[in-house]
């Protein structure tokens, strides 16, 4: 059982359940049964792949949007050991660069910064000096 299902919601059509009265003996996936619904109608075979999918992770690759996004910063700021050590954070410092409002920029920096749970290894020094040129550089664009 899932730990992100509550087992007191009713089933619906997106969670295939397989039929109690299946045998024990494996089935090709072409003939796999289904229900929905509690009810003993039959839905299409559902591969186990897809019923074993978890939800989506952040990205751990650099996306276009952040490349595109560190192009366009000055050479002294563009934050390489980052990028480079930990796309996913990159990825949203640049998707927030861009945002209207300073405040989801400030917050998840210094979420970055602080370690409030007491429990976090930390940055090595490079990466935090990226953070820090970034931030000072947020600081410029933001004032003109």
């Amino acid at each position: 059982m899932s730990i992100y299902r509550n087992p007191h919601a009713p089933t619906s059509d997106v969670h295939a359940t397989p039929l109690k009265n299946a045998k024990a003996s494996p089935k090709p996936e072409s003939e796999w049964e289904y229900y929905t619904d509690g009810d003993a109608a039959r839905a299409a075979p559902v591969s186990p792949n897809l019923l074993a999918m978890r939800k989506p992770q952040p990205a751990n690759v650099l996306l276009n949007h952040t490349i595109q996004w560190a192009n366009k910063l000055p050479q002294d700021v563009r934050p390489q050991t980052l990028m480079r050590e930990f796309p996913r954070v990159a990825n949203m410092v640049a998707l927030l660069w861009g945002e209207p409002t300073r405040k989801g920029f400030d917050e998840y920096i210094e979420s970055l910064l602080v370690d409030r749970r007491g429990t976090r290894k930390g940055f090595p020094p490079a990466v935090v000096m990226d953070l820090l040129n970034l931030r000072s550089a947020f600081d410029q664009r933001r004032r003109r």
